[in-house]
């Protein structure tokens, strides 16, 4: 007898259904992918009981007899999708379906719970975000019954006997029609539900197939619309795949398609077992991409579970250091929240993190053998990485200042920092560096033949300063600090001349500088304005807050212009300090901290021309 059983819900399902529709989902267009993932759920189970029993009673022993199916009846607005699964029976569409095992009070509360997801049917009832009722079909493996639930989503459901073929379920949703807010229509074609599936389960381990129509060329070469079933997955994603069997050619189209990511420098595979396992394919970029950089770029890896699409821009699993790296990461395991958008223990994606940091920074020091692509490389993301280890500590900055690159005085070419240290004069501890070559504070270093690094941009300056060393060398500035003991030149002046040089000079500039030095650096220039207190005069220029530069004149006492002033200052003191003025202003210029009058500065050097 064909009875039908009206069962009103056990719980508030109105409180709950407004949740769902509101609170718990991002997007109405996920119930797509719950409804998959609860028929591929069921091919699980049904297979892995007939492979355990090897019993073709309870189902087919061949993969490939198993298969998801959409189809749609636009007349009557029903989307079905079927599988061919465990299936159910009265009992268990009452337990799965009918269940509701929390009101929508205590989902609230419960909401963070791990172990939610299964439970009590949630994401089966995402479908009445998009439907106004829904039957469920369903025969259980193994049985000859078969049953129809029934339910609106509102008080009640039914359940009703009924014939199936085979085992497995059909759940056929009645769409919406439109309302102006939402196009429920679209849900109704099969490009748009092609898409759906293609973007949040193309990678579900069972075929799913969609009765759409194709274009076939007939008897004269016209192309012909012809309906049947076709493949909308690719079911085992690249990473899934053993890297063997799979070419450089198919990496390279996923990472364009995927991610606008042109010929990657690197292309890793990375697969790991035990307490965190999970698959990965991702890409170190060989240069920028349009967006990159930008307010409109999207940082992150892209977040499976189990092939079921989680997020696109994940960056929990993304190392920061390295947030250029595009690609996908596939776990098998990961407790998610009741609407499967969001990760609930952040210690696996840490420890996800953590591998891929190591991985790609192997990677890095491989590709750094292969000099020519990495400079490319390094042009477009050297930055981020330098930041990167300014931000870093002990370990990890040691680690990601290995990769860095810098212009040098040899032949202005590109040196890594392990590099310049092999290349170190014996007496020579320090790492060198200016704002560029043939500047004032070179000279010294150029006649010793001490290499030293150029630092074009505020960046490089900052890097040295914050990371102070590296691997026992500390960086020493050309301009700003004092140079090692071997750099250090005698003055031909005794010491009272000397000083009394300094005190002259001093007491002409006044607050024009902090202090007055003997320069160890200069060779051929007599003066060179520089900052001792860690703010370059770039980053004075640079820096958004009020910071100031110590201005250092240092003076080389072996030029002839201070054997000058020495001898002119006390026969005319006047004349004298017109040549400290200048010496001064040839210093600023040359600092590209010039502030005065030009010409006033012009007319100080025309009163040299004065009887």
């Amino acid at each position: 007898m064909n009875e039908t059983k009206t069962i009103p819900f056990e719980t508030e399902t109105v409180n709950l259904l407004h949740m769902m529709i509101h609170s718990v989902y991002v997007e109405k267009e996920v119930f797509l992918r719950e409804l998959i993932s609860n028929a591929s759920d069921a091919i699980d189970k049904r297979y892995t009981a007939a492979i355990a029993k090897g019993d073709r009673n309870i189902g087919p022993l061949e993969r490939e007899a198993y298969t998801i199916r959409i189809s749609l009846n636009k007349k009557e607005r029903l989307l079905r999708i079927s599988d061919n699964g465990i299936g159910m029976d009265e009992e268990d569409l009452k337990n799965c379906l009918g269940k509701v095992a929390f009101s929508g009070t205590e989902l609230m509360k419960k909401q963070q719970d791990t172990n939610l997801i299964g439970q009590f049917g949630i994401g089966f009832y995402s479908l009445f975000m998009v439907a106004d009722k829904v039957w469920v079909l369903s025969r259980r493996a193994n049985t000859h019954q078969a049953y129809v639930f029934e339910s609106d989503g509102k008080e009640a459901y039914t359940i009703t006997p009924a014939k199936r073929d085979n085992s497995g379920t059909d759940v056929i949703l009645r769409i919406k029609q439109d309302d102006g807010k939402d196009t429920y229509n679209r849900y109704l074609r099969e490009y748009p539900i092609y898409k759906l599936v293609r973007k949040h389960s193309d990678y579900i381990r069972w075929p799913i197939l969609l009765y759409m129509p194709v274009p076939v060329p007939d008897k004269d070469g016209n192309p012909k619309e012809q309906w049947g079933w076709q493949l909308l997955n690719t079911m085992v994603p690249l990473w899934r795949r053993k890297q063997s069997d799979v070419s450089s050619t198919e990496t390279d189209v996923f990472f364009n398609d995927q991610f606008q990511v042109a010929k990657p420098l690197s292309t890793l595979f990375i697969h790991t077992e035990g307490k965190t396992s999970f698959h990965a394919l991702i890409a170190i970029p060989s240069q920028s991409w349009q967006t990159y950089d930008t307010k409109e770029d999207r940082k992150g890896l892209q977040l499976f579970v189990n092939g079921v699409k989680i997020q696109d821009f994940c960056t929990e699993v993304l190392p920061e250091e390295f947030s250029f790296v595009k690609g996908a990461v596939d776990c098998d395991h990961l407790d998610l929240n009741v609407s499967r958008e969001s990760i609930q223990t952040k210690e696996s994606l840490s420890s996800i993190r953590n591998i891929l940091y190591k991985k790609i920074l192997a990677s890095l020091r491989e590709a750094m053998d292969q000099r020519n692509s990495y400079e490319q490389f390094f042009a477009a993301f050297g930055k981020s990485i330098k930041l990167s280890a300014m931000e870093a500590e002990n370990e990890r900055r040691r680690e990601l200042s290995e990769l860095l690159l810098f212009h040098t005085s040899r032949n202005q070419s590109l040196t890594t920092l392990r590099e310049y240290i092999s290349r170190m004069k014996p007496e020579q501890n320090a790492i060198y560096y200016a704002r560029g070559t043939n500047q004032p504070e070179t000279e010294r270093a150029e006649k010793l033949d001490i290499e030293y690094l150029i630092f074009a941009n505020t960046e490089d300056i900052l890097f040295a300063q914050v990371c102070e060393q590296f691997e026992g060398h500390r960086f020493i500035s050309l301009s700003d600090d004092e140079p090692e003991p071997f750099m250090v030149k005698e003055s031909p002046f005794g010491n009272e001349e000397t000083e009394q040089l300094l005190k002259f000079f001093r007491s002409t500039l006044q607050d024009k500088v902090d202090a007055v030095k003997i320069s160890q650096r200069l060779e051929t220039l007599p003066s060179l304005l520089r900052s001792d207190n860690g703010i370059s005069f770039v980053l004075q220029e640079q820096s958004e807050q009020d910071v100031r530069a110590t201005r250092i004149l240092e003076l080389n006492v072996n030029h002839h212009a201070m054997a000058t002033i020495n001898k002119v200052m006390k026969t005319d003191p006047k004349r004298a300090e017109t040549y400290v003025l200048i010496l001064y202003n040839q210093a600023a210029l040359a600092a590209h901290v010039f502030k005065e009058d030009m010409s006033a500065y012009t007319e100080l050097l025309c009163s040299l021309f004065h009887e």
